[in-house]
């Protein structure tokens, strides 16, 4: 289930912007998190509602970048690696 959360205009967007959520295109604001919190099984939100799980996560040995591999939950395919900087917000499913 994808939760979405209203946000207005003006003021009330910069309530938005402020906190830790991401604008998903199609869908609207969700709740994210840093990729460097990110956990295998977690599920992920991208544009148009596709939503990810997290099968295989690895961190650079700086601690800058972030390398999932993520498998549709709908067909199964695993895509991967995608390498993600490690403060990169990431829209959550659940």
């Amino acid at each position: 289930m994808i939760r979405t959360i209203r946000c207005g205009t003006g003021a009330a967007l910069r309530g938005c912007m402020d906190s830790n959520l991401v604008r998903i295109q199609s869908v609207g604001w969700i709740a994210g998190k840093p990729a460097r919190d990110l956990a295998v099984g977690d599920q992920i939100v991208w544009n148009f509602g596709y939503v990810y799980q997290v099968v295989k996560m690895t961190t650079s040995a700086n601690g800058k970048w972030v390398f999932i591999d993520e498998a549709n939950v709908v067909t199964g395919e695993v895509f991967g690696p995608r390498r993600m900087g490690a403060q990169r917000l990431v829209a959550m499913a659940k």
